[in-house]
């Protein structure tokens, strides 16, 4: 739901102008089991293993043949505690759309393993915990507060979103997928309050967005790079390219 308004509202001394605010639906969160139909034992298969405490999660990509190109890469996932597999995700066909494509290497912070998928202007952000369930939300870029608990992912695609992950209970807080303004950075400033930086592609503006997971929406605010920049940025998690090793010459 999106509506205008020209109400001025203060808080903690900031003056917010209310020009927009966008509700958010919290969707539930996609999965898909690990499908009977791909063959991930033979072929180029490459396989990397990750362990947080008792839970073992592999991440298994298979790429073509030299001469067959009728798919870019197939992905799964798995996570299993004492030779039993506890959950799965799989990722068909992802598609090479001028960037990288595949899975990233997976790392662990905050008690739980993160790496993103990337390819047809799909990107996603895999959070697994420590019970080896697996979330998968919309994502590619990753930003955290450690001490919060609290996940914020941009979309990498040619749609514009974010979300917003609680690592503390494992759930998904807040989710977008088609908002006018493109995300950039994300914020905290003002004791804790959570900010996001965005560019509008039509009218080449900067504009910054107040997120309010109270009321499940984000609101456009009277701030600009003076108050929201480098100096009160959240953390981006380093990621490696996603790799599936079968990158078209």
């Amino acid at each position: 739901m999106l509506f205008s308004c020209k109400t001025e509202v203060k808080k903690d001394e900031q003056v917010i102008v209310e020009d927009s605010i966008i509700e958010s639906e919290v969707k539930q969160i996609e999965k898909e089991s690990v499908s009977r139909n791909i063959d991930f034992t033979n072929g180029n298969i490459t396989t990397k293993s990750i362990t947080l405490k008792d839970i073992t999660v592999s991440i298994v990509q298979k790429t073509p043949p030299k001469d067959n190109y009728d798919f870019s890469c197939h992905s799964k996932i798995i996570s299993r505690k004492n030779n039993k597999t506890i959950d799965s995700l799989i990722f068909k066909y992802m598609e090479a759309v001028g960037g990288s494509y595949g899975l990233t290497n997976p790392i662990i912070i905050n008690n739980h393993i993160i790496l993103t998928k990337h390819g047809d202007y799909d990107g996603r952000t895999i959070v697994i915990n420590e019970n080896g369930q697996i979330f998968n939300i919309i994502g590619g870029k990753n930003y955290i507060d450690e001490d919060a608990g609290l996940l914020f992912t941009i979309f990498d695609s040619d749609l514009s979103g974010f979300a917003i992950f609680d690592l503390k209970t494992d759930s998904l807080i807040m989710s977008m997928d088609e908002i006018e303004d493109r995300p950039r950075t994300m914020h905290k400033e003002y004791g804790n309050r959570y900010f996001m930086s965005c560019f509008n592609d039509e009218t080449d503006q900067n504009i910054i967005w107040e997120f309010e997971t109270d009321l499940g929406r984000i609101m456009q605010v009277d701030l600009d790079s003076n108050s929201i920049n480098l100096a009160n940025q959240l953390k981006i998690i380093e990621l490696n390219d996603a790799d599936c090793i079968c990158k078209k010459e």
